[in-house]
């Protein structure tokens, strides 16, 4: 990666089937930045409970299981590897039929976030990064320099989740993946901790009618317009929010 003094902090939100995943990826390639997948350290903690037949709802054991979790976190060209007390878990892994069922509770717990947030903000300090998740403008990097939430029509996200889904399960059903895709917003959107909601002042992407390279046109031109709002002075986003409160 390559040092720039005008990097950026980018925080991307937004629901399944979006677009936002691979927009992120596009988009942190585009400006040579790393990108930070969220969802991969809840899939990866999930596989490792798992890999450990722990009974993770219990508090008590998931709370000891953390206790004994070394997570390294290894910079690479474009993101991070995560080894879990040295085991790094493959995509095939990851997105196993048991870590497929169990991620949205796991992530759900109070105890699994507040392991996972500070580590998670370590990886901004240095800005030049583009993390994606479910809750990352409104707990992880509220300050980010620019905040996006993705959306689009249910309809539209299942199929594009459909598409991606029978690569690996040919005979999977499309209307399957709407029901699935519509009980795990609700849950994300209703869940205490951490819920998937439009932080204020963040912007808004509907990608129901965009081409992947027509959203990644729009988040540059975001990048663009706020690096010369932040630039002339050598400011940061914190120093233009004080000078508007005055």
């Amino acid at each position: 990666m390559i040092a720039d003094a005008s990097a950026l902090l980018i925080a991307i939100d937004g629901h399944a089937g979006s677009g936002k995943s691979s927009t992120a990826v596009a988009l942190a390639k585009q400006l040579g930045y790393r990108h930070l997948n969220t969802g991969a350290m809840y899939r990866g903690l999930t596989a490792y409970f798992l890999d450990l037949d722990l009974q993770w709802q219990a508090p008590r054991a998931r709370h000891l299981a953390l206790e004994r979790l070394t997570l390294d976190i290894v910079p690479q060209s474009l993101g991070f590897c995560f080894k879990w007390n040295g085991v790094v878990f493959d995509h095939q892994r990851l997105y196993a039929s048991d870590v497929q069922a169990a991620v949205q509770a796991v992530s759900s717990y109070a105890d699994v976030r507040a392991y996972m947030h500070p580590l998670q903000r370590a990886l901004g300090k240095q800005k030049g990064l583009v993390a994606e998740g479910r809750d990352m403008g409104t707990e992880v990097f509220p300050e980010a320099d620019i905040r996006i939430f993705f959306t689009a029509d249910l309809a539209i996200r299942a199929r594009r989740r459909h598409a991606e889904l029978q690569l690996r399960m040919p005979r999977i059903r499309l209307a399957d993946v709407q029901m699935e895709l519509q009980r795990r917003d609700s849950q994300d959107e209703a869940r205490k901790i951490s819920p998937l909601r439009k932080a204020k002042g963040v912007r808004i992407i509907d990608t129901t009618q965009l081409t992947q390279a027509q959203q990644l046109a729009q988040l540059m031109q975001w990048v663009q317009d706020t690096k010369e709002t932040l630039q002339p002075l050598g400011r940061t986003k914190e120093d233009v929010s004080k000078k508007n409160k005055k």
